[in-house]
């Protein structure tokens, strides 16, 4: 894989990772302290986390600049490269995200990703929205705990306890994955740890698990270098 290749692909993996990051309550890097929305964009306060995550495991500026500017290009010192990822994000986002409605607002620390199944519709008649069924924080696995539930939030739908127990494990794993890991192995990080994350939840129904959205940022054509 050429490296510029390369470095769009972790940058496209990770450039959101910083919403998972700053549902724990934890604090960023005071390097980042002082950025404003001009240096990271509109609705990209979470990619400060993201390069925090990068700079701090893997020691990478490069893909650290790429994820903090996503939603900022012109600030990035890679900008060919930011744009592209920008572009990526601005696809997918526009692909599978859908706004709730008449100006509601979600807690993204607060929310758990809805199962798809509330969407089905039967005989013409949709699922009653009150049932809200949905997935649980947790890693991917061969459990029960893997299927959607009605079932009340253990957490009192106040998710940060959980999302804390979820990020400490998953940066365990990350930190001895290699550095930086083999991109299959990112991804099979990703899949474990990500899989029941909305990866929106402010503006946008929570129905798009964060795993999901890093799967069609990788797929998405970009221009040949």
């Amino acid at each position: 894989m050429e490296p510029k290749v390369q470095t769009l692909v972790y940058a496209a993996l990770l450039h959101d990772i910083g919403k998972f990051y700053q549902r724990t309550g934890l604090a960023h890097g005071d390097e980042f302290g002082s950025l404003t929305v001009k240096d990271h964009g509109f609705s990209g306060a979470h990619a400060k986390w993201s390069a925090d995550l990068i700079r701090s495991v893997f020691q990478n500026n490069e893909i650290a600049d790429l994820v903090l500017h996503h939603h900022a290009p012109e600030q990035s010192q890679h900008r060919e490269m930011a744009d592209i990822l920008q572009k990526s994000d601005r696809i997918s986002a526009a692909i599978d995200r859908s706004k709730r409605d008449f100006g509601e607002k979600g807690d993204p620390k607060k929310e758990h990703l809805w199962s798809i199944f509330t969407q089905v519709s039967l005989r013409g008649k949709a699922q009653a929205a009150s049932l809200k069924w949905h997935h649980q924080l947790g890693v991917l696995s061969p459990t029960r705990d893997l299927f959607p539930t009605d079932e009340p939030d253990p957490y009192h739908w106040n998710n940060e306890a959980a999302y804390l127990r979820l990020w400490k494990e998953f940066v365990d794993e990350l930190s001895v994955a290699g550095n930086p890991p083999h991109p299959t192995t990112l991804l099979a990080l990703l899949r474990k740890y990500t899989s029941t994350i909305p990866s929106a939840a402010y503006v946008d129904y929570p129905d798009i698990p964060l795993y999901d959205l890093s799967l069609i940022h990788i797929s998405e054509p970009t221009r040949p270098y």
